[in-house]
């Protein structure tokens, strides 16, 4: 997995922050401008406007919000096979005015924006987020099915209608793997808006005023770049690495705390993510051992040069249970990396570890060790894992990741990753 694959930003919690006649609840520390301009020149998201134009909202609030709008579009490269947008404004009843599929130039979504006018009616937000949903389709343009990140963006300045049924439309985006940013303006209930954001701060803003909705495009905008990157941090980026050349070692836990049915899932997960590689011994290279008290070697980088043949290997493999002991199978891994094992000169070297248990032995030293062969390290610690001993292996806190149970690691590849989390 070339390092260039990968996020070089993570998460990293402080204090709110403060902004010209702003006040938000978000909780995430603001990247700096370089960071901006990398996400500007590279990401993918389908993002969505989803805009209150409602009767409380005068002729002048409504522009700030355009504002608003139009900066943050201008935070990102707006074409078909990077960023798209899309608008849907709502009031009593919702209105599509631009779809993803639209989204070809960035003058395109700011035209869209300067045409939008308020509607009136009433703050119908909850019947606005189930009509939403059908927008992220591959019909209107949505890339759902090439992991691309679905993000919506609300903007509304009053309190939900029809509250009883905010949360559960909200689920329901989640569900079908929509993240949900939610702005409040002025008179807006911070309740509701946690509840459209599930419950994560991070994602909730809040100004007291339509005039200081206009300056804070600029923390919305670093916020979802950040939150884009760090959901393509591993899987998502496997898709669009698959051409280049890597040799990659697996290295499973397979002692007694994970059981016959987790032990299956993993295996079935390994052999569905390697499917995302183009496994060839001109590019991509695939080794695996795996281990509880003693490590047990597989296959090395040579021994395949084929996926079907290295799947096959992985969906035979066999559970035998017993300790974890971490840091013997890194001592033996570092055998994998080798030329007489098929490990390539000036090719990235990565080991992507899978456990679910603290380590009966000591791993600093021998992590130490497999990195000064020029090895990368990724470690998926599964429930209640020592982070301390998983951070040590990774070597830093952008390799390591978090998942919940055995249940959700086989859903990676299916849903986006929301269960997926940075330590």
């Amino acid at each position: 997995i070339p390092s260039k694959c990968f996020s070089n930003q993570t998460a990293n919690p402080g204090k709110s922050q403060t902004f010209p006649s702003v006040s938000t609840t978000q909780q995430t520390s603001q990247p700096g401008q370089g960071y901006e301009l990398h996400c500007k020149k590279t990401e993918l998201a389908d993002i969505i406007f989803l805009v209150d134009t409602s009767k409380s909202i005068s002729k002048a609030q409504f522009e700030s919000m355009q504002k608003f709008m139009e900066s943050v579009v201008n935070k990102f490269k707006v074409r078909q096979d990077r960023v798209r947008l899309g608008i849907i404004t709502f009031s009593t009843t919702p209105q599509s005015d631009f779809t993803l599929k639209e989204s070809v130039f960035k003058r395109d979504v700011l035209e869209a924006i300067a045409k939008l006018v308020p509607r009136k009616g009433y703050t119908y937000t909850g019947k606005a987020l189930n009509y939403s949903l059908q927008f992220f389709n591959a019909t209107h343009g949505g890339r759902k099915s090439q992991k691309v990140p679905q993000i919506l963006i609300v903007i509304t300045d009053g309190k939900a209608t029809n509250p009883n049924i905010l949360k559960e439309t909200s689920d329901m985006l989640r569900n079908n793997g929509v993240t949900i940013f939610s702005v409040g303006v002025k008179n807006s209930s911070r309740d509701q808006l946690e509840t459209m954001a599930g419950g994560d701060k991070a994602k909730v803003f809040y100004v007291d005023s339509f005039k200081a909705l206009e300056n804070l495009y600029k923390n919305i905008s670093s916020v979802i770049c950040h939150h884009i990157k760090q959901r393509k941090s591993f899987f998502v980026l496997l898709t669009s690495c698959e051409k280049e050349k890597a040799d990659l070692v697996f290295l499973l836990d397979m002692s007694g705390s994970i059981g016959v049915e987790n032990y299956a899932i993993m295996i079935n997960f390994t052999a569905e993510l390697l499917k995302s590689f183009k496994v060839s011994n001109k590019f991509v290279r695939v080794g695996l051992a795996q281990f509880s008290d003693t490590p047990a070697h597989e296959f090395f980088l040579n021994d395949y040069s084929k996926e079907e043949e290295v799947v096959s290997h992985v969906l035979r493999l066999k559970y035998s249970g017993g300790n974890t002991y971490i840091g013997k199978a890194l001592d033996h891994i570092k055998n994998y990396f080798k030329s007489s094992t098929g490990s390539r000169y000036g090719v990235s070297k990565n080991l992507v570890l899978i456990t679910d248990g603290d380590s009966y032995d000591d791993v600093e030293d021998v992590a130490e060790r497999v990195r000064a062969l020029g090895v990368e390290m990724f470690a998926i610690g599964i429930g209640n894992f020592h982070s301390l001993k998983l951070l040590q292996i990774a070597g830093d806190p952008q390799r390591l990741f978090n998942v919940r149970s055995f249940s959700d690691l086989e859903n990676i590849k299916n849903k986006e990753p929301e269960f997926l989390e940075r330590r």
